[in-house]
């Protein structure tokens, strides 16, 4: 019985030996591991909305709290000064526990584009060169007046419209200027002189300044800091470059005399010339003598695209006899212009 009993208890005491050894064995290994499976995690302290704040709202102490986050290369981007984020603006809404990148805060609430156009004004972007856009001048605040030039007309080679300039907008603000475009053009120096103009523009003006630019050119002129003067312009085509003060002819050829009518103001000198060759060669012969009774012409109103040539052969059936019509009229040139009043000879 003795001997049985001793080896109980030297088994007991194994027992309690192996769970002593396992026990410390673990811990070792525990202490040997932990540093490697587990590091140490970087955080980093920003600033976040404690709660929704609206666009264009102002950025009050109260609003934003400080909390600890894994550090990570988006939490970087945001603001991590409180004195960058109170009293700024806020360009777009900031969520509860958002954090405040730069681009969606604003100095001042006059950076929003949409909060400097009121009522019926819209900001409209124009591309403009060094010479249309009065040699990089113009400066957000400035304020311009448009002039549109539409390049002559033709139909069946015919002209419909002349070459005409028309001061088209008056009195534009100008709400930005951006240089710095990324349109790709082939030539750099080009490139450098274009940039886009943003103005603000009556909504009901917008469809003509559209059409504008898809069939013409438009020209800015800067407005004086002070004043506000309007013009009313009807546009000007060139003929009118050869009027003088008082809206006659300019005398440039004198030993020819000057051409008073008004009527008849719209013919370059070109035309004077062919009539004097016509006259020093004899010129087309007259189909006979103008009848003198004023009962004896018809009235004719000139169109867009007419010429004494192409009414001669409608009322005559020749066009030679234009010569009638311009000896009846007391024309010195060929040139007509689009409502002038013909008198047309019957002729036998």
């Amino acid at each position: 019985m003795k001997s049985k009993g001793t080896g109980k208890r030297l088994f007991l005491l194994a027992l309690i030996f192996a769970a002593v050894t396992a026990f410390l064995s673990y811990s070792y290994l525990s202490r040997q591991a932990g540093p490697k499976d587990a590091p140490e995690v970087e955080t980093m302290k920003i600033w976040v909305a404690k709660e929704n704040i609206p666009a264009r709202e102002i950025v009050m102490e109260e609003m934003v709290h400080e909390v600890e986050l894994p550090k990570s290369d988006k939490l970087e981007s945001y603001i991590q000064s409180i004195e960058d984020i109170v009293g700024k603006f806020t360009a777009e809404s900031i969520l509860q526990g958002e954090g405040f990148p730069p681009e969606r805060l604003m100095e001042s609430i006059d950076e929003e584009l949409s909060l400097r156009i009121h009522g019926s004004m819209r900001a409209v972007s124009i591309m403009v060169d060094k010479n249309s856009g009065v040699s990089d001048y113009i400066r957000p605040g400035d304020r311009v007046d448009l002039f549109l030039f539409l390049p002559e007309l033709t139909e069946q080679q015919e002209v419909v419209r002349p070459d005409i300039t028309k001061l088209m907008l008056q009195n534009i603000e100008i709400l930005a200027v951006r240089r710095n475009s990324n349109r790709q053009f082939p030539d750099e120096e080009e490139a450098e002189n274009v940039y886009d103009i943003t103005l603000a523009v009556p909504v009901l003006e917008i469809e003509k300044l559209y059409m504008a630019q898809k069939t013409g050119s438009l020209k800015l002129a800067l407005r004086p800091f002070s004043g506000d003067t309007f013009y009313n312009s009807y546009g000007t085509i060139w003929e009118e470059l050869l009027l003088d003060s008082e809206m006659k002819h300019r005398n440039f050829f004198p030993e020819y005399g000057v051409q008073e009518n008004l009527a008849l103001v719209t013919e370059d000198k070109l035309g004077e010339y062919e009539e004097l060759v016509d006259d020093y060669n004899g010129g087309p012969a007259s189909t006979g003598p103008i009848p003198e009774n004023p009962e004896e012409y018809d009235v004719y109103t000139v169109v867009y695209g007419d010429t004494l040539i192409k009414i001669s052969k409608t009322y005559y059936d020749d066009p030679f006899k234009y010569v009638d019509i311009k000896r009846a009229n007391g024309l010195r040139t060929n040139k007509i212009y689009p409502g002038q009043q013909l008198k047309i000879p019957v002729l036998d």
